[in-house]
């Protein structure tokens, strides 16, 4: 959305938006044996249309390592990995710029391109859309367009030395400690709405609602929990964030009664599938979360007790 305004929607699917080195890319079964220096990584994705065969989408990872050396080694061999994977492309393209970006036209018309630049390695997919007969020029410039963007963004970037990576603080304000514990082998995780809108279906309409609830820190824990928890300004900003979010629920939701007590609570069911049972409300300045739970009993039991966390909170 940043790179490309058009690109404004966000197909949510179980893929790993985050790579660290306990939570490495699983490119290829060996990958960090093979690709050495790897830090950390994140991975995005933007669509033209809901339906990604109904227009452009583009997916983009960036991974940092610990040396250009590695950074580049990376980026050569994953086009190597790509050359020689199941689906060969039909051949090679360049990205307008970028002359040493490894770039390629796939199988089915879109294009693929591998870049090092510094301690970073850039991957990016840049689907072929809807064009008939299918055309990689403006395919090319949309790659352009999000390289330029994306590497102007990493000069501004001042990462944490790797020695002192496991010194961050990891309860940002401790919002974490008034949030529902996701589970024992779930870490939960604190982030702030930049990164949130990398999760959302339609993070061009969330960042305005984020903007005009002046939402600055958002708390996730999923696993036994499956609970956000965002903090706002102010409680009249909360209940728009939650006004919000009840407008964006998809039509085939229906209601479900809310937990006893707490007749603000707005919450929903799909009736046609098993764990869909999800809640909103809004609690001072924070607004909270619940879904996918099975019960309508573990719906109100999470949501009354996340409800109780946020009475502690600060206000």
């Amino acid at each position: 959305m940043e790179t490309e305004p058009k690109l404004t929607f966000r197909r949510i699917v179980d893929q790993q938006n985050l790579f660290t080195q306990l939570n490495p890319p699983q490119f290829t079964e060996n990958f960090t044996v093979e690709v050495p220096g790897f830090v950390a990584g994140w991975k995005t994705r933007g669509q033209r249309r809901e339906d990604e065969l109904h227009g452009r989408a583009v997916t983009l990872t960036v991974l940092r390592y610990s040396t250009p050396e590695q950074a580049t080694h990376a980026a050569n061999y994953l086009t190597d990995h790509y050359l020689n994977g199941r689906y060969p492309p039909k051949g090679p393209t360049s990205i307008p710029d970028h002359p040493s970006a490894r770039a390629y036209i796939g199988k089915y018309d879109g294009i693929n391109a591998w870049v090092s630049q510094g301690e970073y390695m850039v991957e990016i997919e840049v689907g072929p859309g809807v064009d008939i007969p299918p055309d990689p020029a403006p395919l090319a410039n949309t790659a352009k367009s999000v390289l330029d963007k994306q590497f102007a963004s990493l000069e501004g970037y001042r990462p944490t030395p790797v020695d002192m990576l496991d010194d961050l603080p990891v309860d940002h304000e401790e919002i974490i400690r008034y949030t529902l514990p996701a589970g024992e082998k779930i870490p939960e995780v604190a982030i702030g709405p930049d990164v949130a809108l990398h999760l959302t279906e339609r993070p061009d309409l969330t960042k305005r609602a984020f903007q005009d609830a002046g939402v600055d820190l958002l708390s996730l824990a999923d696993g036994d929990a499956d609970v956000t928890v965002y903090r706002t300004s102010d409680p009249a900003a909360a209940d728009r964030l939650k006004a919000f979010f009840i407008s964006q629920l998809e039509p085939e939701l229906e209601p479900v009664d809310s937990p006893p007590g707490l007749p603000t609570a707005s919450c929903v069911e799909n009736p046609e599938e098993t764990q869909s049972l999800a809640c909103y409300f809004s609690n001072g300045r924070y607004v909270a979360y619940i879904k996918d739970a099975i019960q309508i009993q573990e719906l109100h039991q999470k949501t009354a007790a996340q409800y109780l966390l946020l009475n502690e909170a600060p206000q």
